[in-house]
């Protein structure tokens, strides 16, 4: 009858990349050390096999999912970031490039698309995630609208209810889409155990609410005027800009943490049945 090191000792019979140095593993025991690097195959089988691997629900199409994942963040960082641009052209007293405007409705329909993406390749029903797309109408209507009054991002003073439109639309997307995307997180061995920090989307939803909040704060002091509505105006825009820095950054984040979810989407994840040929 096998002892528990006799199991141990069994040899690998699938592949197996270091995780020191990437060396195939395949044919090692369980007890040995990569000859490449000297790194124990125990530490490689921890960091790499996973004990969900057979409860976790297939993916149907894993590519076209991490796709629209990617087009999803990548868009919103390229509206993002294109809006500071405008903004600090209008600082410098230039006239906004139509090159920057484009930019920007290209990237919200860019992230627009991914959001589909999920939504149609869901596994279950996808109600939520339908709702989610649909708040990326009212975004692209606030931006036809300032387009048509020559602006694309609310200037100061003015604006400011289409702003706070905007920043209630970008909250919703993210609370509305947020559960397939963390599904689709906890596909991450590491993620799941905590060695790799993630954007957590409620936060960023948060933020966004508090920009909408500093949207309404600039409403009531224009409303009230000057200049005991000044101070309020002032403290709203305040509000917007730490709060628009804020989910860039976010959005930043969300994309490097969606290029690390690659393997973890696209590839099915590793058993140790895999690995002993069980």
């Amino acid at each position: 009858m096998p002892t528990d090191h006799d199991q141990l000792a069994r040899e690998l019979s699938g592949d197996l990349p270091c995780v020191g140095c990437g060396y195939n593993l395949r044919g090692l025991s369980v007890l040995a050390s990569c000859p490449e690097c000297g790194g124990p195959v125990r530490a490689t089988i921890l960091v790499r096999v996973d004990p969900l691997a057979r409860t976790l629900r297939p993916i149907t199409h894993p590519k076209l999912t991490w796709a629209s994942l990617v087009l999803l963040v990548a868009g919103a960082v390229l509206a993002s970031v294109a809006s500071w641009w405008h903004i600090l052209d209008m600082q410098r007293g230039h006239r906004p490039a139509d090159l920057v405007g484009a930019l920007i409705v290209m990237g919200v329909l860019v992230s627009a698309a991914g959001a589909v993406g999920i939504a149609a390749l869901a596994p279950r029903p996808a109600i939520r995630e339908w709702l989610g797309c649909l708040c990326y109408g009212p975004v692209l209507a606030v931006l036809h609208h300032w387009h048509s009054d020559g602006t694309t991002t609310a200037t100061p003073g003015t604006h400011a209810w289409e702003n706070l439109l905007l920043m209630l639309s970008i909250a919703g997307a993210m609370l509305l889409l947020r559960r397939q995307v963390r599904a689709l997180a906890a596909r991450s061995l590491l993620m799941r155990r905590g060695y790799v920090d993630r954007q957590n989307l409620l936060v960023m939803a948060v933020v966004a609410g508090l920009g909408a909040l500093g949207d309404a704060i600039r409403m009531i002091g224009v409303a009230i005027g000057p200049p005991d509505g000044d101070a309020l105006d002032f403290a709203g825009m305040i509000a917007v800009t730490l709060t628009s820095a804020l989910l860039t950054l976010g959005f930043v984040g969300t994309l490097v943490d969606v290029v690390r979810l690659r393997g973890a989407i696209v590839s099915p994840p590793l058993a140790m049945e895999d690995l002993l040929g069980d």
